[in-house]
């Protein structure tokens, strides 16, 4: 498993997204036509706020006719910290913390370790341009959390794609598309496109369930990626835990006989 691979599997726990209550095909008739603003505040009760966020399950990379599933554990205070980790056969591979400043990646099987500034993470993904690190932390936050990303006021394009409403709007250069469901108003799916760049984010989900009052959380969860510098890249996680507002213990600690690397 290379240092490349173990990062993609590190980070691309972070980056997948949304929510769905309804299994795919099952249609809503006269699904009627509504605002974007009528949606986005029927969309706004499922908003979902944590401080502590607790998650365990799997997570499969196919990348260049390449496929590795590993078990995926994932931990985050709010605006402080982001930690993951992935295991293979019981061992762990790979090891990520993310401040609201830097990116750590520890490499257990090649013993090495590097550091980066948080906008790595933007930058690898070029997909927004804040350059405010703690807008980055806390886009992080909302991908683990399933909230929709780039959300700017109401006035969006609406079309009837039954049995969902997409919402369309170009913003600083980025396309940005959100399907969501016509009868519960959550998020089902979000694609963002680099004009220009040919860099690209798609996220799908599934198995919806219930963490509270207004709580959901999707469980099952799809990513495609696409850049020049990594082709395409497929993501599919499994969570079979989530545990959200009760305090975990986060370790990260690099040893010091590991190489660092750019």
């Amino acid at each position: 498993m290379t240092v490349r691979v173990i990062i993609y599997l590190a980070l691309s726990l972070l980056l997948v997204v949304g929510c769905k209550s309804k299994k795919e095909g099952q249609e809503i008739e006269n699904l009627r036509k509504r605002s974007s603003k009528y949606i986005l505040e029927k969309m706004d009760r499922y908003h979902l706020d944590a401080e502590w966020v607790n998650l365990k399950g799997t997570v499969r990379l196919n990348q260049n006719d390449k496929s590795i599933k590993a078990d995926a554990y994932i931990r985050m205070r709010k605006d402080s910290v982001i930690w993951a980790a992935v295991k293979k056969i019981g061992f762990e591979a790979g090891r990520v913390l993310i401040t609201t400043d830097s990116v750590f990646l520890i490499n257990r099987l090649e013993k090495t370790y590097f550091a980066q500034p948080i906008s790595y993470i933007r930058d690898m993904m070029g997909l927004s341009s804040s350059g405010d690190r703690l807008s980055d932390f806390r886009n992080l936050y909302d991908l683990v959390l399933g909230n929709p990303l780039f959300l700017t006021d109401s006035k969006y394009n609406v079309n009837v794609k039954s049995p969902h409403y997409q919402l369309s709007k170009s913003i600083s250069g980025l396309e940005t598309e959100y399907w969501v469901n016509g009868k519960e108003f959550t998020l089902h799916k979000m694609h963002f496109t680099q004009m220009g760049g040919n860099r690209s984010a798609m996220s799908t989900q599934e198995d919806y369930k219930s963490l509270g009052v207004d709580q959901l959380f999707s469980y099952i969860r799809k990513l495609n990626l696409y850049s020049p510098e990594t082709g395409k890249l497929d993501v599919g996680l499994n969570f079979k835990k989530v545990t959200i507002n009760k305090p975990v213990s986060i370790r990260f600690s690099i040893p010091k006989s590991y190489e660092r690397i750019d």
